[in-house]
Order: structure tokens, then sequence, then C-alpha cells
């Protein structure tokens, strides 16, 4: 007699979950800060599992009854929640306070600066008239702090903006609020940008950026590449939708590794292989050499 393995139901069922989501994040019909909610109930998928096993080796109806089983508990957790702490755990902490950073360049002639976003919105543009280097305006829920690290030794300034929070038990996150960054155009600039969770618009056009490591995170994110300079930049993509702009003033050579999603690239740029490059790179005085490990998300290449 041969017995015949059943295939479970809740990996499929998680995977058409996660489909469904990111097909509504991209469709603006929720949110991209769902998936901090979503990752505090990721022990879930343990019960479901357990739940798999334990009745779904016994009938065929187990699997099925272990789905329901889940949903339910689910369904139980958000209803006890609601009722004992309100509909603000349902986006985590309700209340945010503002905090103001300001470094000053005191003889800085060059800059390594890191932004490690939690959850939120992440704006990063030039200064407009001031001397300094970098001002900041960041939003903190109550449970959270800001670590700020700043120093200068021999003309070079280095500094770090992250997230702190307090911990909890099996959660990861928490609902945040938006950096608006602004970032001297006066010396050269290495940046290591965290976006986290939620969208990012990173104006770089005014600013001397040599350097750039971003990575994506969850959410969309648009960079505006430099409009003069040489730079070296190394996207890795998350889960969203990424848009490049690379100004008419700047050659280009750009490598893709491919994930999954639709990639879009100007014409101006030749094809080989995975490698794009404009007319003039290799001459030009002022270019961007781009490396992108796509992720989850449509990417799309285009001109100023």
């Amino acid at each position: 007699m041969t017995l015949r393995r059943r295939s479970g139901l809740v990996g499929p069922l998680i995977l058409i979950a996660v489909g469904v989501i990111l097909l509504l994040n991209n469709l603006g019909v929720i949110s991209w800060e769902i998936w901090d909610l979503l990752w505090r109930l990721w022990p879930l998928i343990l019960i479901g599992i357990g739940l798999e096993i334990l009745l779904g080796r016994r009938a065929s109806w187990g699997a099925l009854l272990a789905v329901v089983l889940v949903f339910l508990i689910a369904a139980g957790v958000f209803f006890v929640r609601w009722l004992t702490t309100g509909a603000d755990w349902l986006t985590g902490e309700s209340t945010l306070r503002e905090q103001n950073v300001v470094w000053e360049m005191d003889g800085a002639e060059r800059a390594e600066i890191r932004l490690e976003a939690g959850v939120g919105r992440l704006d990063v543009d030039a200064l407009e008239d001031s001397p300094d280097l970098l001002h900041a305006q960041i939003e903190l829920p109550d449970r959270a702090r800001l670590e700020e690290e700043f120093s200068i030794r021999d003309g070079l300034a280095r500094g770090t903006l992250r997230i702190r929070r307090a911990p909890r038990f099996f959660g990861f996150g928490f609902r945040g609020g938006d950096w608006k960054v602004y970032l001297s155009p006066r010396i050269p600039l290495q940046l290591r940008l965290d976006a986290g969770v939620g969208e990012s618009y990173l104006d770089l056009s005014e600013l001397q950026v040599e350097r750039l490591d971003l990575n994506m995170g969850v959410g969309d994110v648009t960079v505006v590449m430099p409009a003069e300079g040489q730079v070296r930049a190394t996207v890795d993509g998350g889960v969203g939708d990424l848009r490049i702009v690379i100004p008419r003033g700047m050659a280009a050579r750009i490598r893709v590794n491919r994930g999954v999603g639709n990639l879009s690239v100007d014409d101006r740029f030749s094809r080989d292989g995975d490698v794009y490059i404009s007319e003039g790179y290799g001459t030009s005085d002022n270019w961007v050499d781009l490396d992108l490990d796509i992720g989850i998300g449509d990417v799309t290449i285009e001109g100023s």
C-alpha cells in the first residue's frame, strides 16, 4: 500500500496572503506600515504549522480546520487588544513627538553620514542658506528614542542617526514618524541610508555625493542622483517599487541583479546583458556608477 503525503494548506495560504498585501500596497489601497503590524503576529505561523501537523495528518479536513483555527485565534487577539487598549494598537503608538537635530560644520571638509530610519517616511534634501552640515526634523513615538553619534576629526565628520525603542516580547516594530533630513551641499558626502518601512524620497541633485549605499527596506523609494560629480552607488532592493532619476548631464553605468518585478530603463542607455551604459560614460567628468540588487518590486530608471 502506497501512502501519499498530503500537501499542506498553511504554506500556500501564507504566500497568497503576502502576494495580496503587496498588490494592495502597490495600488495604494493600504499603507506599507501594515508590515510593522504583521511582524507582531508572526507566532501565528508557528501555531498554524503546529495545528496542521496535529490535525492534518489525521483527516483530510484537518488542514482546513487548522487554517480556520488560526484565523479565529488572530481575530480573537485583535478583539481582545481592541477591548483593552483601543484602536491605537492597530497602528502602534499614536503619540509622536518631534526632535530636531543640528550638526554644525565646525571645519569639516568631508562627511560620512548614516541614517537608520524606522517606520515612516524618509525625505533627504539639500540645505539652503545655512553654514551647518545637517538639519533634521524627526518624529518619534513615545516608546522610542533617537540615538545620535557625531564627531569631527582631521576635517572628517562622522555622524549617525538611528531609532532605538523599548524592547517588546515578540514585538518587532512600532509606528514611526517622518524623517526630514537636510544636508550641506558645500562638502563631499558619503551616505549610508537604511530606509526602513515606509516611502522615501531622496533628492540628492544639489549634493556632492561621492558614495551612496542604500538599503530600501519595505516601501516605495525615489532617488534623484546628483546633477554633477562622480558618484558610486549601491542599492539593495527590499520590497517595494524603486525609481531612480539620473540628470541629463550625468553619464551612467548601471549593473542590475534582477529580483521579482519589472525593469524599465530610459532609452538613452544601451544594454549589454545586465549592464546599461549611457553615451559618454568613461569620458565625461560627471558620472554615476550604480549597482542595483533588486528585491521584490518594479524598478524604473529615467532621466530628468
